[in-house]
């Protein structure tokens, strides 16, 4: 699998954040924890879809990205600075980070 580069940014209309260039997909099919969108920086609804979108792209298994999102949101997406880039070998450090300090 090809290695995917998630980068997020806040402009003018808004937190954005992209995967290869292209816009993430929030997933509010999957889970709808704040309908506003997508943010960053700390612990909330917006940052718990954040982290619900980067797992479902990066794992491709919806179910496995529900059941990982609460501490992947609390560990890495509540950190997240104003702008931020995140390989999926990035993703699977943390993931594998916050697993072996559960």
């Amino acid at each position: 699998m090809a290695d995917k580069n998630y980068r997020g940014d806040r402009t003018i209309d808004g937190a954005e954040v992209t995967v290869d260039g292209q816009l993430l997909d929030p997933r509010y099919d999957l889970k709808t924890f704040d309908s506003r969108g997508i943010e960053w920086s700390y612990e909330g609804n917006g940052p718990r879809q954040l982290a619900l979108a980067l797992l479902a792209d990066h794992y491709q298994d919806d179910m496995r990205a529900l059941a990982d999102a609460e501490d992947f949101m609390t560990r890495i997406v509540a950190n997240f600075g104003n702008e931020w880039a995140m390989t999926s070998a990035d993703i699977d450090r943390a993931l594998n980070n916050i697993k072996t300090q559960a």
